[in-house]
């Protein structure tokens, strides 16, 4: 009964995450207003599996690190090392490099459930939540 309350409370937080205008939701606007309302809801089922999956991850990291306090601090520094790394990247070595918009992109219209899966693996900010 313990764990499927930490499920839905995970999924809760994680669904709390999403809310917001991103990736995942504007995608699925500009789907439904250009392809219609059901491509848009199978974009989001798919979406939706990838984010219980990734909410069951979280929950097992996070019982994880709870009874171990030592990696989180180990975590902590490496964290701080990444961001510093980035930060020094972004403001001193990153160069312009804006490139031109190709137009008449052709997309698939088809798997849309498998479309919603790939965008939903490749959004993983819902896991720390």
């Amino acid at each position: 009964m313990g764990a499927a309350i930490n499920f839905l409370v995970g999924y809760l937080a994680a669904f709390i995450g999403l809310i917001p205008p991103g990736l995942l939701n504007m995608t699925a606007a500009k789907i439904g207003v250009k392809q219609g309302r059901k491509p848009a809801l199978i974009f989001s089922l798919g979406v939706l599996f990838v984010v219980c999956i990734q909410t069951g991850i979280g929950l097992l990291f996070a019982r994880y690190l709870e009874r171990h306090p030592e990696i989180v601090a180990i975590l902590q520094k490496v964290a701080l090392g990444i961001f510093l790394a980035l930060t020094f990247y972004f403001f001193v070595l990153a160069k312009d490099s804006r490139r031109e918009v190709p137009q008449g992109v052709k997309r698939s219209k088809t798997n849309r459930f498998l479309y919603g899966v790939l965008l939903g693996t490749l959004n993983v900010l819902p896991i720390p939540y």
